[in-house]
């Protein structure tokens, strides 16, 4: 299994926790400023990469220490990130997993965004792990993604939802629903990143079971 694609989901799960975690520590609407914060500072540097290239050879960089910097900067960002987004779009991925965390906290009850953005860490993550090691039957509506992976997501965000109840207090209904939203969201060919559609979906989901 790539080893880059495995530092970069368990760095993408562990966000989520740590997220959730803030939430229940300094609150919801400080944490999702905090996210909201973390995706604006993002877009710079997005564009900068991508068009690094140009810049460098209109604007040269002839201060040694900051060029050692940036590079050792941009190489460990551009070691979890793949080659096709760091050309395309690079870290766009990351820019909407803080940006979709400030939303839900802004839009949802703690409870419901908290379990959204776990749904979204822990069902991504494994899916797209379990997928490229085991996927060998395809969902016959996305051929992308493989029931083994799906199944993996699913009961991996169930794992993962029921810590959450022992320590916060949820609808036992929320344990199994969230999951299973996040992961026919997760499976939908839908061209909108995973890290958007999943926690939208599952909290619009689960307030509508409130």
């Amino acid at each position: 299994m790539n080893k880059k694609e495995i530092g970069r989901q368990t760095i993408h799960m562990t966000g989520g926790f740590i997220i959730v975690y803030l939430a229940y520590v300094i609150g919801s609407e400080l944490t999702s400023y905090a996210c909201l914060f973390i995706s604006v500072l993002i877009l710079p540097f997005s564009e900068y990469t991508r068009k690094k290239e140009r810049i460098e050879k209109e604007i040269p960089l002839k201060i040694k220490i900051i060029k050692e910097l940036e590079n050792f900067a941009l190489g460990i960002f551009n070691y979890f990130e793949r080659r096709i987004e760091i050309k395309k779009n690079p870290y766009f991925g990351a820019f909407a997993f803080f940006l979709v965390s400030a939303i839900s906290f802004l839009s949802f009850p703690i409870e419901i965004a908290s379990i959204a953005i776990l749904v979204l860490a822990v069902c991504d993550s494994v899916t797209t792990l379990a997928g490229i090691h085991y996927g060998k039957h395809k969902i016959f509506w996305n051929k992308k993604k493989s029931i083994e992976g799906s199944v993996s997501g699913f009961f991996s965000s169930i794992v993962a939802c029921y810590i959450f109840s022992l320590f916060v207090q949820i609808p036992l209904t929320f344990i199994l629903v969230a999951p299973l939203i996040g992961t026919v969201a997760e499976s939908l060919p839908i061209p909108i990143n995973d890290n958007i559609i999943i926690p939208i979906f599952v909290g619009i989901g689960l307030l509508v079971l409130l």
